[in-house]
């Protein structure tokens, strides 16, 4: 692998690279955005309607026996409110808090797993609240229940606080009977101990009841909010459809934009050439002559022009036109380029010189068996294989082809395969097509345009390369990938031909050259192969 392949495979990518990979997959992420967005607002309407009522309950963090008797303040009161609040909120979602709420609220089909279920209690962080919010299907018991639920935890709470204080009283007054049942009540142990009842009682009352703060009557709905969900689904398909993307881009190995051909082969570009209309595919018929005023046929005078300008102090004659696989243009290309230069005022030699699957014959409409086969093998002359396309002439009353020309102006002809050989490869590489038909050719046109196999598919192209003065290559977005075009750029190097630049084809029209619906087509410029600057041909339709 060359050092710039290297670098390329290396090179980390940028924001312009992550743009064009998102513009390329566009609609995966639009298509995952708007699914995930309609099933979440499917979803979200199928939904029950659900209320949820708040309230919110005070804590007293007061010591009153502390107060009452002098001794230490509870340590956990004080220094540590959001370990007590976070404590509260654990106790009133306790069961028996749960449960005595329930029969508070006095609601039937509830039970205190149930409760707690639909039910959170949260500390509020800026104060010493904790909010209570219970959910049902009906928003008056939904308040109903957070009411007694909220009530519940004050009752629960104050008698946690307290039950000392009960425990201590009780042992008081038990021990009071026991002195008053002896007769004992004048003496200073019944006085004490009457004292410290008192006292106890006292503070038992004195203790702070936490405060419940508002009593909704009516739960607000939570529940559906298509809206809401619309948007997160939304946002959650963006994300999907971007991850989706860029794995969908990792996975296919097709070349997707130009910048990636230029950048693989690392060659000049030619032009680009948008797809032939679908009546000519249809019809296999060539651009140039059938609908020269096309997006395509612009295309390809674009690249006539290029070709012309190509070198013009050593210009290449003999040019061979290849791929790195199949279906990407090739033949059609060469075909219409043929015409371009043609055309333009050059002699033009076209040959068919894939031998695997031919399809020249097919696209001039050439029904003749003879061919370069047969000129290999001595079964037909040269001039007696080349089929003469009719063009708008360029020079009127051009003289027909014959052996003593050495220069012709303004003509196409095509050299069809004729009959298939058994072991093409071979075939193309021996030396008799060189010597009777290639050499022959180079001498009396001014382009021999060569239509060969896909070079990554089959090795003629290879064997091709030393037989010609250089290599156009047709690159078609979305159908070649990128392994293949790393090894054309191997062979291509490896190639006695330089290879002249590339051609790619199946581009949107409107990225063509940025003029959509005004193609006309203005003569090339291009000059011949001997540097002369062709006359302007008449611009009429012709059939070959």
């Amino acid at each position: 692998m060359s050092d710039s392949q290297v670098d390329h495979l290396s090179r980390p990518l940028n924001l312009g690279d992550y743009l064009r990979i998102l513009k390329r997959r566009k609609w995966h992420v639009v298509a995952t955005a708007v699914l995930i967005t309609v099933l979440t607002l499917a979803f979200s309407l199928s939904e029950s309607k659900v209320y949820r009522a708040s309230a919110d309950v005070l804590l007293s963090r007061q010591d009153i026996a502390a107060a009452a008797t002098g001794a230490p303040q509870d340590p956990t009161l004080s220094e540590d409110p959001a370990r007590y609040a976070d404590t509260q909120a654990s106790v009133a979602r306790s069961g028996a808090v749960a449960q005595l709420a329930i029969e508070k609220a006095n609601v039937s089909g509830r039970d205190a797993g149930r409760l707690v279920g639909e039910s959170s209690v949260t500390p509020n962080a800026n104060a010493d609240v904790l909010v209570f919010s219970v959910d049902d299907q009906d928003p008056v018991k939904a308040a109903k229940l957070v009411n007694a639920y909220a009530a519940a935890f004050a009752s629960y709470k104050l008698n946690l606080d307290t039950s000392a204080l009960k425990r201590a009283r009780q042992q008081l007054i038990a021990q009071l009977a026991s002195l008053r049942a002896k007769r004992l009540q004048g003496t200073p142990q019944y006085r004490n101990l009457l004292n410290s009842e008192q006292q106890l009682h006292t503070m038992q009352l004195l203790q702070a009841k936490d405060t419940v703060l508002g009593h909704p009557t009516a739960g607000a709905q939570i529940k559906p909010t298509p809206g809401r969900d619309a948007l997160l689904g939304l946002g959650f398909g963006l994300l999907i459809g971007v991850g989706l993307a860029f794995a969908v881009e990792t996975l296919d190995r097709r070349i997707r934009s130009e910048e990636e051909i230029e950048d693989e082969l690392d060659l000049p570009l030619l032009a680009r050439i948008p797809s032939p209309a679908r009546s000519l595919r249809e019809r296999t018929r060539v651009s140039m002559i059938s609908e020269p005023r096309s997006a395509h046929a612009e295309g390809i005078w674009r690249l006539a022009t290029s070709i012309g300008f190509l070198n013009p102090d050593d210009p290449a004659k003999a040019i061979m036109v290849t791929s790195a696989v199949q279906r990407e243009g090739k033949s059609t290309t060469a075909a219409n380029l043929a015409v371009a230069l043609a055309r333009a005022g050059s002699v033009v030699a076209l040959v068919d010189l894939d031998l695997r699957r031919p399809s020249l014959a097919s696209l001039f409409g050439i029904h003749r068996l003879s061919g370069l086969t047969d000129v290999v093998v001595k079964k037909a002359t040269l001039d007696d294989a080349l089929v003469g396309i009719e063009l708008p002439a360029v020079i009127p009353d051009q003289p027909a082809l014959s052996g003593d020309q050495t220069k012709l102006r303004g003509a196409l002809y095509v050299l069809p395969t004729g009959p298939l050989p058994v072991s093409p490869g071979e075939f193309v590489a021996s030396d008799a097509l060189a010597s009777r038909v290639l050499e022959p050719l180079r001498k009396r046109f001014d382009y021999v345009l060569a239509d060969s196999p896909p070079m990554c598919v089959v090795g003629d192209a290879a064997a091709l390369c030393a037989r010609v003065d250089g290599v156009v290559i047709v690159a078609r977005l979305g159908i070649v990938n990128r392994p293949a075009l790393r090894d054309l750029k191997r062979q291509l190097a490896a190639g006695p031909a330089p290879a002249l630049g590339c051609v790619i084809t199946g581009i949107e029209v409107p990225a063509a050259y940025g003029y959509s619906g005004y193609f006309e087509p203005a003569v090339a410029v291009a000059p011949t192969a001997n540097g002369r600057r062709p006359a302007a041909a008449p611009q009429r339709r012709s059939r070959a």
